[in-house]
């Protein structure tokens, strides 16, 4: 472990961009693209149970992608789709896409 003394974290914005972060510094490990994915359609499927219209549940996700975006190696264009999204059928083809395409960073240093 790179700081042993350290007993606990405060782990604010930093788990809006990777939700497994607990997991990832416990085990010294990166993020799983599957695992993110799997929680990614589970988080949906509760906003759209929860929560009244397409839109909403459209706009929630989309915050949520202000963090989580930056988990990705140069999502680019396949970010603009994302950001464009006016349904959310666009913007699961180009989550999809994201989580296909985009390679997760080895580093990450900024929030």
């Amino acid at each position: 472990m790179r700081f042993p003394d350290i007993t606990c974290y405060m782990m604010g914005r930093g788990v809006l961009r990777n939700p497994q972060l607990t997991e990832n510094l416990q085990k010294n490990t990166l993020p799983d693209k599957q695992k993110i994915w799997n929680f990614m359609k589970e988080l949906e499927e509760s906003y759209s149970t929860e929560l009244s219209g397409e839109t909403v549940v459209l706009f929630k996700m989309k915050e949520i992608w202000c963090y989580m975006i930056k988990l990705f190696e140069d999502p680019g264009k396949l970010s603009g789709k994302l950001k464009k999204a006016k349904r959310l059928s666009d913007y699961e083809l180009a989550a999809k896409s994201i989580f296909e395409e985009c390679q997760i960073k080895e580093q990450h240093t900024e929030l």
